[in-house]
């Protein structure tokens, strides 16, 4: 395979990644807030360095985007609860799809992108 397919096969993998982000963002703003969503945005409000069963990645998380929202005047929404969580995993998804190119090349980093966006509890 010559360096422009190479080339292409990671120009496609970010691609995947970016569109499987945009679709992530449309259905944070879509789906309304899971139980234990909400259970993670009230931590948000009270940020600790730890609670009962989970550590505080979350919530801090959360409040970075409730966060946001106010300094632009909008009210705590789904997606503004979501949306740090959403970037967040597209990070961990570039990061992997790095790491897979730089160990086995860019068709891998293009496989390592199709099956992290077709993964359901990756989007979750």
């Amino acid at each position: 395979m010559n360096a422009d397919a190479r080339r292409d096969d990671w120009r496609l993998a970010l691609a995947v990644l970016a569109a499987a982000g945009v679709i992530r963002l449309a259905f944070a703003a879509l789906i309304p807030l899971f139980p234990d969503e909400t259970y993670y945005w009230e931590w948000s409000r009270h940020l600790a360095g730890g609670y009962f069963d989970h550590p505080s990645g979350i919530a801090r998380l959360i409040a970075l985007g409730t966060g946001l929202a106010a300094m632009l005047g909008k009210a705590a929404t789904p997606v503004a609860v979501r949306c740090f969580s959403v970037i967040a995993g597209f990070v961990g998804s570039l990061a992997a799809a790095g790491i897979a190119r730089r160990i086995a090349g860019d068709r891998a980093a293009l496989i390592a992108a199709v099956t992290l966006s077709a993964m359901p509890l990756a989007a979750a």
